[in-house]
């Protein structure tokens, strides 16, 4: 419910308390890539120097979901799973 709140906010103009909710949502779900790009967006828009902070979770974020999907991944599982 929080985040159609956030994106409300957001789309409606009042960004103040889209970042507030935003920051909410963070807390919760660190690694919830949406939220930080949102909170990069925000914190850019507003000229916040929370930018830099948002934008290096943001990459960690990336990478970590990158990773993730290299280790599912597996060439021989693929194989196996060939139906033909």
């Amino acid at each position: 419910m929080k985040l159609i709140f956030a994106c409300y906010s957001f789309y409606s103009g009042n960004y103040q308390r889209a970042l507030q909710i935003y920051k909410q949502i963070h807390i919760k779900f660190p690694d919830d890539i949406d939220c930080l790009k949102f909170l990069v967006k925000l914190c850019s828009d507003l000229r916040l120097k929370e930018v830099q902070e948002y934008s290096l979770k943001l990459k960690k974020a990336e990478k970590l979901m990158d990773s993730k999907k290299q280790v599912n991944y597996s060439p021989f599982k693929a194989m196996c799973s060939f139906k033909g």
